[in-house]
């Protein structure tokens, strides 16, 4: 289990502001992230201090909240976030967030307030679950047809194709079906039907938004089956050769 830290920046002022910076962080599947916003003044809970963040999304609720009433956190995310406030004189608000699931993909934001301060930023959080090694079978139909299979999960999806050896696309020829896990992510199951006349190969390739990817590649004829076929000629060629030995020294003696 890894943790995350994110910096969010929150700029001081006497008005109300917020930033357009598209500040957006990556965190794997069940990774631990802690949520930092640095802001320009000094926090101080004996000072009408208040301090909620709350996911863009969900604007109306707030994960947590300080105030003078103390610290509130949400039902559904009580046991899973802390406010961390061992930073606050160093003027440094931090949320530490447990085991993330795709579900906490979002956008953040945080106020923070005392007498003559009110600021908010935005802070962008993306949960990945890189793809998973390729799952790959094929069906022969008779007449030099085969049917391709391929299946992965991860998390986003970016791009999926098919391609033949000569790097021709084959993708619209393909049955995709798609499905969603029970942790979100998404399951692709793909099949192509080919026709086998020459030495060929197929490959089908699953990538994330960055281009990450797994992929699984046909080759035909299947190099491993091929030589199942023809490793017992060596020793039936020797035992032919012992055979002829032998029948010419019983000729010789009669």
């Amino acid at each position: 289990m890894q943790t995350l830290i994110v910096l969010c920046l929150i700029q001081a002022s006497l008005q109300l502001s917020s930033s357009d910076a598209n500040n957006t962080f990556d965190a794997a599947l069940h990774d631990d992230v802690i949520l930092f916003w640095n802001i320009s003044f000094k926090l101080d809970p004996k000072s009408n201090l208040v301090v909620h963040i709350q996911k863009s999304e969900e604007s109306s609720v707030d994960i947590v909240r300080l105030d003078q009433k103390g610290l509130k956190i949400s039902r559904t995310f009580v046991g899973r976030v802390q406010l961390l406030q061992n930073g606050f004189p160093n003027k440094v608000v931090a949320l530490k967030m447990d085991n993330v699931s795709i579900q906490d993909t979002g956008a953040y934001k945080c106020y923070a307030s005392m007498p003559l301060y009110i600021d908010q930023e935005l802070c962008h959080l993306k949960v990945r679950a890189p793809w998973n090694p390729v799952q790959k079978s094929n069906v022969s139909m008779g007449g030099g047809v085969y049917t391709l299979h391929c299946e992965a999960e991860g998390y986003p999806l970016g791009n999926f194709t098919w391609t033949d050896g000569h790097g021709k696309k084959l993708t619209d020829q393909a049955k995709l079906t798609t499905s969603i896990t029970s942790e979100q992510l998404i399951h692709i199951y793909s099949q192509l039907n080919v026709t086998i006349s020459t030495r060929s190969n197929y490959t089908c390739t699953f990538s994330d938004d960055r281009g990450v990817s797994q992929s699984a590649t046909f080759v035909f004829p299947d190099k491993d089956k091929s030589r199942h076929h023809y490793w017992l000629i060596p020793p039936i060629g020797g035992l032919v050769v012992v055979v002829l030995v032998v029948l010419n020294l019983l000729s010789g003696k009669s």
